[in-house]
């Protein structure tokens, strides 16, 4: 779906970037980021060729930045490298917003296109409007139930890894408020 609103980039916030290992020497982005990184590249594509902004520091020694990765994604669904900008600083949500948010107000941009998981979207357009930037949410990753099987009594690792993001944005929206990020 195309956002209802017009705005000045496109910005997409990093996830898991895993690192490189054997047999693969590169680091390349998970499922999450892959997937923000793809939505981002069908909205310039599709919607708007804005510029899009790739957020995410993260790296180690081992691994560059996120938002190296992440330019590599975008690059592959299409986006030209002269469209992406990025930030390669933050390790935080918060900092997603703080950092990005300085290079937007330099570039004169006050209105995004913000792309992340729609259970990550609530905290993240919370921190970038605390910076002063419109958010225009373009979630993806939307989370569905199937039909009742006997078989979903069962513990997995998917309702598992949705607690997961569950709790972690709970506590997440209580810390920031605590520390006024939001």
């Amino acid at each position: 779906e195309y956002p209802k609103e017009d705005a000045g980039a496109i910005v997409v916030l990093a996830s898991a970037i895993y690192p490189p290992c054997p047999p693969i020497p590169t680091p390349r982005a998970g499922s999450d980021t892959y997937e923000r990184c793809q939505y981002a590249a069908w909205l310039h594509r599709h919607w708007k060729p804005l510029p899009v902004l790739a957020s995410g520091g993260g790296g180690s020694l081992e691994s560059p930045p996120y938002a190296l990765t992440m330019k590599d994604a975008l690059q592959r669904e299409g986006v030209p490298a002269s469209a992406i900008w990025m930030e390669d600083r933050s390790r935080t949500t918060h900092e997603n917003a703080a950092y990005t948010a300085a290079i937007l107000h330099r570039k004169g941009i006050q209105r995004i296109v913000l792309v992340t998981d729609a259970y990550h979207m609530l905290r993240a357009a919370a921190c970038f409007r605390k910076e002063s930037i419109t958010v225009i949410p373009a979630a993806c990753g939307y989370r569905t139930y199937r039909e009742f099987q006997i078989k979903d009594l069962l513990p997995g690792w998917e309702p598992i890894a949705w607690n997961e993001d569950a709790m972690h944005e709970s506590v997440g929206l209580i810390w920031y408020r605590f520390h006024g990020w939001i």
